[in-house]
C-alpha cells in the first residue's frame, strides 16, 4: 500500500501530520553525518514492534508542528552542517509553557499553551540542555562557556560547575535533578564551539552534590549524552552516541553510581543518533536514536519507533496533563500525544507553580 500523509492546517497555522491506515513503514532519510544528526524529510509514523507501543502511542495518532516564528540566529558551520536554529533541551514549565534551547541562535525560547512564541533568554550561551531543581530555578548547561548555571528568581546566573582540577569542562550538554538536591550532567566533547580545545582528557557524568561539590559520578564513555532517571530513581540512564549505547547505573543513597550495566544497544543502519531522552511514569525509556525516537521497556525490550516528520534530537513530556510528548528537531518542534504521563523530577504541582519562571509578557 502507498505511504499517505494528509496535511492539516489548524486555525492557528500549525501543521498537524495525519497518518492514514498503513503508514507505519521505514521514513526516508537523507545522509547525516557528525555527532548530532541533519534533519531529514520523512515519512511520518508509528513503528510498532510490540503490542505495547499501541497502549503507550495509540495508531494513526497525529504528529503536530508548534508554529515558532524563530528570530534571526548565528549561522555556523559544524561538522553534519550549517544551521543558524537547532532546538534543544526541552522542559515543561509547571506555570504553564514549553522553554526550549535554540543553540546556534543563543536563545532560550519560551512556548505558551496558547500557541504563543518569544524569547526567555538571549546570549545564553549556545544553551543545551534544561531542567528545574527542586526549588523551581532554571538550570542550563551552557555549552559557550562550558559551565552549568543556575537562574535565580531575580535573573542572576550562578555558576554551579566550570572546571575539573583547575581545567575547564568539555561541553556540559544534559543535565537532571534528583529530589534531594544532587544534579548529575553529562560532559561530552564533540569540537562545540567550533575551535575550542578539550583540557580535560576524559569525557564524563559529573554529579553536584547538594552543598555543591563537584564529583565525578562515572567515567569510560564513547560521548556521553542523554539522561534520566527512572521514576524511583533507583537507576540513572545514560546515552552514548558514539557507541550507540544506554547504560543504567544503580543509584545508591548518597548519590553515588555502581552497577554499570548496558541497557540497550541502538547499533543501526539508518541515520540518527543517541541524543536525548526522557522516562514515563512506567519507566518505559523514549530515547533519540537512528530514525526517531526508540521506546525501550524498563527491561530493554524495544517496543517501536517513533518516526516524526524530522530525526529528533531530544524530547520531553508537557501539557497540563504530561501526556503530550514534545520532540526537538534542528529547526522544528513538533508534539504528539501519548496514552501514559511522561515523568519528571521536578514538582510539577499548579499550587506551587509560582517558583517557576514566570512567562514573559508578549508570548
Amino acid at each position: 500500500m502507498e505511504n499517505k500523509v494528509n496535511v492539516i492546517r489548524s486555525s492557528r497555522a500549525r501543521s498537524v501530520w495525519f497518518l492514514a491506515a498503513g503508514t507505519v513503514a521505514a521514513a526516508a532519510l537523507v545522509s547525516l553525518a557528525g555527532l548530532a544528526q541533519q534533519p531529514a524529510p520523512a515519512v511520518p509514523s508509528l513503528q510498532s514492534l510490540q503490542p505495547e507501543f499501541d497502549k503507550l502511542v495509540s495508531p494513526n495518532t497525529p504528529f503536530e508542528k508548534l508554529a515558532i516564528e524563530f528570530k534571526p540566529g548565528h549561522e555556523m558551520q559544524v561538522s553534519f552542517g550549517k544551521f543558524d536554529h537547532f532546538t534543544e533541551g526541552p522542559v515543561w514549565n509547571p506555570r504553564g509553557f514549553l522553554m526550549f534551547s535554540d543553540i546556534y541562535g543563543d536563545v532560550i525560547y519560551q512556548y505558551s499553551k496558547e500557541g504563543h512564541a518569544d524569547l526567555f533568554r538571549t546570549g545564553a550561551g549556545y544553551p543545551n540542555g534544561l531542567t528545574f531543581d527542586g526549588k523551581g530555578r532554571l538550570i542550563i548547561c551552557n555549552q559557550k562557556a562550558r559551565t552549568i548555571e543556575r537562574l535565580e528568581p531575580n535573573g542572576q546566573i550562578t555558576v554551579l560547575a566550570s572546571e575539573w582540577k583547575g581545567k575547564k569542562l568539555n561541553c556540559p550538554n544534559d543535565v537532571i535533578v534528583r529530589k534531594d538536591g544532587t544534579i548529575y550532567f553529562t560532559d561530552p566533547y564533540w569540537d562545540f564551539p567550533p575551535g575550542t580545545k578539550q583540557d580535560l582528557d576524559f569525557q564524563a557524568v559529573f554529579s553536584i552534590s547538594p552543598d555543591g561539590k563537584l564529583a565525578i559520578a562515572a567515567n569510560d564513555f564513547g560521548l556521553p549524552n542523554g539522561i534520566a532517571f527512572s521514576p524511583d530513581e533507583k537507576l540513572l540512564y545514560i546515552g552514548d552516541t558514539k557507541r550507540k549505547k544506554l547504560y543504567a547505573f544503580d543509584v545508591a543513597a548518597d548519590g553515588s553510581l555502581a552497577g554499570r550495566t548496558e541497557f540497550a544497544d541502538l547499533a543501526s543502519d539508518e541515520k540518527g543518533a543517541v541524543d536525548g531522552m526522557k522516562v514515563d511514569e512506567r519507566g518505559d525509556i523514549f530515547t533519540t536514536g537512528p530514525g526517531g525516537v526508540w521506546v525501550f521497556d524498563k527491561q530493554g525490550k524495544h517496543l517501536g519507533t517513533i518516526r516524526a516528520p524530522f530525526i529528533p534530537a531530544n524530547c520531553a513530556w508537557g501539557g497540563d496533563d504530561y501526556h503530550t510528548l514534545f520532540l526537538m528537531t534542528p529547526k522544528d518542534v513538533y508534539s504528539v500525544h501519548t496514552n501514559v504521563r511522561g515523568y519528571v523530577t521536578y514538582n510539577t504541582s499548579t499550587k506551587d507553580a509560582a517558583h517557576y519562571p514566570a512567562l514573559h509578557k508578549g508570548a
